[in-house]
């Protein structure tokens, strides 16, 4: 199973899907865009957009948990 396959899977697990947004999505397309330079626009596998404390720590577990996936934190 590829990374971001893998990723998925262990946010899904974690109970995230609801706040994980994938290419092709509204949610995704709208935070991609919202980059304050078109040089710096990244086009990640997903984006998660934790809305407590529970839900970051949940997301960093599940990530971290995933053998060579990597992660930014975007604020």
């Amino acid at each position: 199973m590829a990374i971001e396959q893998s990723a998925l899977a262990n946010l899904k697990h974690a109970g995230l899907s609801e706040i994980t947004y994938l290419p092709g999505q509204q949610s995704y397309e709208d935070r991609v865009s919202s980059y304050w330079s078109l040089t710096a626009q990244l086009r990640p596998w997903a984006i998660v957009q934790p809305r407590t404390t529970q839900e970051v720590s949940e997301t960093l577990k599940a990530l971290v948990s995933t053998p060579g996936c990597r992660f930014a934190i975007r604020r």
